[in-house]
């Protein structure tokens, strides 16, 4: 099963650290994160949610700038593993740096549209206690013989605790840079195509240390006390590796506005083909061999949206996403390129709606709500690597600072259902539950030329 480990290691970090698909984040402008819902999108941010309706958009350049602060709580509970010191392990994700630029030039009916973001990943996890797996090994020799490791040990007693010092730490970084081309056809109709080019880093540092085992008294007759002895002193072990690799996505699209105050958007993202490579300067665990390689795919992706003024002072935005997660070449078992297991994965979507009003021409306020099936299964629920559904809320305002310069403010809080895994064998990964909140704040600004 070492290759799961592999490919699990890699995807926890790339995954994402907001509302998205298994490895694409979702949150790409600050208009979207206090609306949650821009796939209909005729704003600067059309660049990457609907590149057709960049052609609807007026005269010369629109830009629009962003940063999020991100933060995420991950927990890894593992109850029934005996004799663990801690029963919750908990890992923070901070992504402090999180920016996003849309540009647009519009002249006539074409319009040329470019964006940059972190399209994955995009933060560090620190796991400051390590995780369950960490400890299996020691915590399950408690309560045995120390002549199980030797015979010479027999007069040490048996093992009564353990101690270990483990910490883990992760960054990933999956950089976006996208161009698109875009064509009004008329008035009501047009279209779009794009280019994504996907440039992925993960790096990992670990320790494990003061890996020792502690043994009852052998001249206590039996009582289960502690001695000084200490038996025996494992070697430390250490990770530092970095894994890198890069790809294309192709994207095409078209916008349909059929009646004033109405259009609608609707794109398709191709998958994108991410093999990543091992460079490796420790690996005491064995799991990042110096120039291996393993896939890491971008799922396939369906996107449509609509966004409807009710009044002149009220904006309604829905939007659905389709994640093509069964077509990607995660192979958790060899080093050829297949599909994953019907039951590792299944497709995910996630649909929404929010709600825009405007107090007064310079004020507007918002607020969003998101729904994301994950589609992750129990059998792929790994502690390196877990996904669940989430419900989503994000709210914010824009202020008009003066005319063709508005400035976004927003918050978005993550609800997770939690989740299991499903045990690969006895003893070799025992039955958890995932938990995991996320929440964060953007500041943006958005600059529209004025007719």
């Amino acid at each position: 099963m070492r290759r799961i480990a592999l490919v699990s290691l890699c995807l926890m970090l790339a995954g994402t650290v907001f509302a998205g698909g298994i490895v694409t984040n979702g949150n790409q402008s600050a208009e979207y994160v206090r609306t949650l819902n821009r796939n209909a999108s005729v704003d600067a941010d059309a660049a990457y949610y609907n590149p057709a309706g960049t052609a609807m958009l007026g005269e010369g350049f629109t830009v629009s700038i962003s940063n999020q602060s991100i933060l995420q709580t991950k927990e890894v509970t593992s109850a029934d593993f005996p004799n663990l010191h801690e029963e919750t392990f908990t890992g923070d994700v901070k992504a402090y740096l999180f920016p996003d630029l849309h540009l647009v030039y519009k002249t006539g009916n074409l319009a040329l549209s470019a964006c940059v973001m972190p399209i994955g990943g995009g933060g560090s996890a620190e796991f400051a206690d390590g995780l369950p797996s960490f400890e299996y090994d020691l915590a399950g020799l408690v309560g045995l013989p120390a002549s199980v490791l030797d015979p010479l040990l027999d007069p040490y007693g048996d093992i009564v605790d353990y101690g270990i010092g483990a910490e883990f730490t992760g960054s990933s970084t999956y950089l976006g840079g996208q161009f698109n081309l875009s064509y009004a056809v008329n008035d009501m109709f047009s279209v779009g195509v794009g280019a994504r080019y996907v440039s992925a880093k993960n790096t990992y540092e670990g320790s494990l240390t003061d890996m020792e085992l502690h043994t009852s008294d052998p001249l206590s007759l039996g009582l289960d006390t502690i001695d000084d002895t200490i038996v025996p002193d494992f070697a430390d072990k250490e990770v530092d590796a970095e894994r890198t690799g890069s790809g294309y996505t192709g994207i095409v699209g078209v916008n349909i506005a059929p009646m004033d105050g109405l259009n609608i958007g609707v794109k398709y993202e191709h998958i994108t083909q991410l093999e990543m490579e091992n460079s490796t300067t420790t690996d005491d665990v064995g799991l990042f061999p110096d120039g291996d390689k393993a896939d890491a795919d971008m799922p396939g992706m369906f996107g449509a949206g609509v966004s409807y003024f009710v009044t002149p002072e009220m904006k309604l935005e829905a939007s659905f996403n389709y994640y093509m997660n069964t077509g990607v070449g995660w192979d958790p078992d060899t080093d050829e390129e297949e599909e994953m297991p019907d039951d590792f994965l299944e497709d995910g979507y996630e649909g929404g709606l929010a709600v825009e009003y405007a107090i007064n021409e310079a004020l507007k306020a918002s607020v969003g709500f998101l729904h994301t099936k994950n589609g992750r299964l129990d059998n792929f629920q790994r502690e390196m690597d877990f996904g669940m559904d989430s419900n989503s809320v994000g709210l914010g305002v824009a202020y008009s600072v003066i005319p063709g310069l508005d400035l976004n403010l927003g918050f978005v809080n993550i609800f997770y259902s939690d989740a299991q895994n499903v045990p690969v064998m006895p003893g070799e990964i025992d039955a958890q539950t995932y938990s995991k909140t996320t929440y964060g704040f953007v500041i943006g600004c958005q600059y529209t030329p004025q007719s």
